[in-house]
């Protein structure tokens, strides 16, 4: 109702398509994470799920560290994969987890990038869009397989160029003030 003219203004609703996201929130936990940009993470972390939950998102809080020391059942080293929040999980019950920071050695992008990928997949309805979220402070530094001359940032980037051919976006955000984007940019993430 418009007072100045006395009219009557109809608005048409906007219908909006059935929006369904299956995400993984994928936070380095490597030794350069420690202390004050673990914290940060762990925050930025329950802020996504906070919005992750708005959203009605099915989604997953994981860290990711490496290690060059993966033994002999492990040629490329060991990336391990932490979750903090399951898919199942309620926010509620896994806050304290998701908030809590974390640090251990290297962070080999590439493996636990290609981890979440992998997991968007499989979690969640079939026919949503898939996002990997990244929370890091720069440079993938870790154990990369032989096909990548053994370069973390090389491994990173060839899963990245193959993620362009998937349903799926890879994101990065940087934290402290450090900026993924040359690793993660170059494939249009």
């Amino acid at each position: 109702f418009n007072r100045k003219s006395q009219q009557t203004s109809w608005i048409k609703p906007k219908i909006y398509e059935d929006f369904k996201l299956r995400c993984v929130i994928l936070i380095d936990a490597s030794g350069s994470m420690s202390g004050r940009r673990a914290r940060q993470a762990a925050k930025a972390a329950v802020a996504l799920s906070e919005a992750m939950e708005a959203v009605g998102a099915d989604y997953e809080v994981v860290d990711f560290n490496s290690d060059y020391n993966g033994g002999r059942s492990h040629r490329d080293g060991a990336t391990l994969i932490r979750v903090r929040k399951g898919a199942r999980a309620s926010l509620s019950s896994a806050r304290a987890a998701i908030r809590t920071p974390y640090a251990g050695s290297q962070n080999a992008d590439g493996h636990a990038v290609r981890w979440a990928i992998n997991r968007t997949d499989a979690m969640g309805e079939r026919g949503a869009h898939r996002l990997v979220f990244v929370i890091s402070d720069g440079q993938p530094a870790g154990p990369a397989p032989q096909a990548y001359e053994r370069s973390a940032s090389r491994h990173l980037h060839g899963v990245l160029k193959e993620a362009q051919s998937e349903d799926v976006t890879v994101f990065s955000v940087g934290i402290a003030g450090m900026d993924p984007a040359e690793y993660y940019s170059p494939y249009g993430h």
